[in-house]
């Protein structure tokens, strides 16, 4: 790898923070609701968290081929449960808006 490459994914990564960052201060702890994660049980969101906490908080002793594997395996269904979401609801905020629901 070479410096511009380091470079790269250190301000990926930056921006990744600031995008969490900016999530958590606008929506806090609950930016996740209990009715999203009931709705998308395919998803172990107990794990998700305790990736995120065990990356967090334990980051010096994190396993390096555990997080590899993670990505390969299963970030790859987060990521389509997010991405399927978001096009939902991007979908939804672009409907025009009939003043009255009608139920289906």
């Amino acid at each position: 790898m070479t410096e511009h490459d380091d470079l790269l994914y250190l301000a990926h990564i930056d921006e990744a923070a600031r995008r969490i960052e900016h999530t958590v201060s606008v929506q806090g702890r609950a930016a996740l609701s209990g009715d999203f994660k009931a709705a998308h049980a395919e998803i172990p969101w107990n794990r998700v968290g305790g990736f995120r906490n065990r990356v967090v908080h334990g980051y010096l002793d994190v396993n390096l081929d555990i997080v590899w594997a993670i990505v390969r395996h299963d970030l790859p269904q987060l990521v389509n449960c997010v991405r399927a979401e978001l096009a939902l609801r991007i979908e939804r905020s672009h409907e025009p808006d009939t003043g009255f629901d009608i139920g289906f």
